[in-house]
């Protein structure tokens, strides 16, 4: 398997822990999220990248300067990975009623979620940063590892099987892009997590 692109998903946050979404909420690690990056950052150890590059969001910036600890790469920082964001609904509780009330804008993407941005705003400014990863991967002939959320991992199932839940994982997770052959695909390596029938039960 010819990995192009490692996806970690940052460590557990305390919003994580009480199920409350995550979005624009600049939140920490909690004690549990800093030791799952030393997870990943052993996993990670005997690979050479030639790029790290992480969400400007301070728990997937934690996650990546861990991460680094084990490795001889820096990391830069973009806003482009930020998890998306879900306006007034973030660090709200994951109830029934705001979990149908993201599932409108999903079914709606065009449509702004008050105090955020829509779901398409979110995929275009995610979509070509992920697709860049996969170049530079191509072109230096390393691979690139990219930290950021889950709702930046649902992305890459829509990209390559059109089916946000495909290579979902827990926070601490890692999923690959990967060459097949002649195609490029992608998988849920560590911490997979199965989908539970919406994407409003993971987003970060």
């Amino acid at each position: 398997m010819n990995i192009l692109v490692y996806v970690a998903r940052h460590g557990e946050t305390q919003l994580n822990a009480a199920h409350k979404f995550r979005g624009k909420n600049n939140v920490p690690l909690n004690s549990t999220g800093l030791k799952q990056a030393g997870v990943v950052r052993d996993k990670l150890s005997k690979v050479t990248f030639g790029q790290v590059i992480s969400s400007d969001r301070e728990r997937a910036i934690q996650t990546a300067e861990i991460i680094c600890e084990g490795l001889d790469e820096g990391f830069d920082i973009t806003p482009n990975l930020r998890a998306w964001d879900i306006g007034f609904l973030s660090g709200k509780e994951k109830s029934p009623e705001n979990k149908d009330i993201l599932e409108y804008y999903i079914k709606h993407p065009h449509i702004p979620i008050p105090n955020g941005e829509s779901l398409s705003e979110f995929k275009a400014r995610v979509r070509p940063q992920l697709y860049e990863a996969i170049s530079t991967a191509e072109r230096l002939g390393l691979p690139v590892l990219v930290i950021a959320h889950s709702s930046i991992i649902h992305e890459l199932g829509d990209m390559f099987y059109e089916d946000h839940g495909a290579v979902l994982v827990e926070p601490g997770g890692i999923a690959v892009v990967y060459r097949a052959k002649d195609s490029l695909t992608a998988k849920a390596v560590f911490r997979v997590r199965k989908p539970e029938g919406s994407r409003s039960d993971t987003i970060s």
